[in-house]
């Protein structure tokens, strides 16, 4: 998470000189008599403002019971009590939290499995339009994989509407919850080896669902943590 959070910054820090150098650009122009609209300036000084005060927007999605709140702890590494978390919003199924004022955690739960839960589908596309909302602004995904049947067939279309309509797969990670019960996390022979044939898994469904491309494949970054990240996490 803290490698995570500094690249943001990074980045966060370059943007800001981007936009200063192009401002100083715009005034300099003006200067020499060019006529630069107000709103182009204005434009400039609110880009500045929002890129300053932006916080690491992370979303949380999979399916319910898939131990989502296990490998948020697992990522920021220190979810207890010492760390300051307001429950900001709650929008049906979606929650958001401030973590330390640096992160924005935006939980969204069940993203599979609701449809058994709500028959109207008009709630089902509501439901849909505010996930869309919060996940398309989120700088990173955490896909919460079951580790018995990580990839169904009957998630083929929100896989293709998550990774094809609102073109998300750069930005996730696909991690596999409580691996610990499908591998001995103690028999570090046993424990590569199952998680090896678990990720090549994924790899096909995913290829046979939503089609990878060879660059696609070769990017994709797929992570295993244990049911109790405190004490037993684990992350390859």
């Amino acid at each position: 998470m803290n490698e995570t959070l500094e690249q943001f910054k990074r980045n966060q820090k370059r943007n800001q000189e981007i936009l200063k150098k192009l401002l100083d650009f715009v005034h300099t122009g003006e200067e020499y008599g060019i006529k630069v609209e107000k709103s182009l300036k204005d434009k400039i000084h609110n880009a500045i403002k929002d890129v300053s005060g932006q916080k690491l927007k992370v979303a949380l999605v999979g399916g319910f019971s898939c131990g989502k709140t296990s490998i948020a702890a697992a990522w920021i590494e220190r979810l207890d009590k010492s760390m300051k978390i307001d429950h900001q919003e709650s929008s049906d199924e979606v929650q958001i939290y401030d973590i330390d004022n640096e992160i924005e955690l935006v939980d969204t739960p069940g993203l599979f499995g609701f449809k058994e839960k709500i028959t109207d589908s008009g709630k089902i596309e509501r439901y849909k339009d505010i996930t869309k909302k919060y996940i398309s602004e989120a700088h990173l995904i955490l896909y919460a994989l079951n580790p018995s049947n990580p990839i169904k067939e009957s998630h083929k279309d929100d896989l293709n509407w998550l990774f094809r309509t609102l073109n998300l797969l750069s930005r996730t990670i696909f991690v596999i919850s409580r691996f610990d019960e499908e591998a001995d996390i103690e028999d570090e022979e046993d424990y590569n080896k199952r998680f090896k044939i678990k990720k090549e898994n994924i790899q096909n469904r995913l290829d046979e669902l939503i089609s990878l491309s060879e660059e696609e494949k070769e990017s994709l970054i797929i992570v295993a943590v244990a049911a109790n990240p405190f004490d037993l996490g684990v992350e390859h």
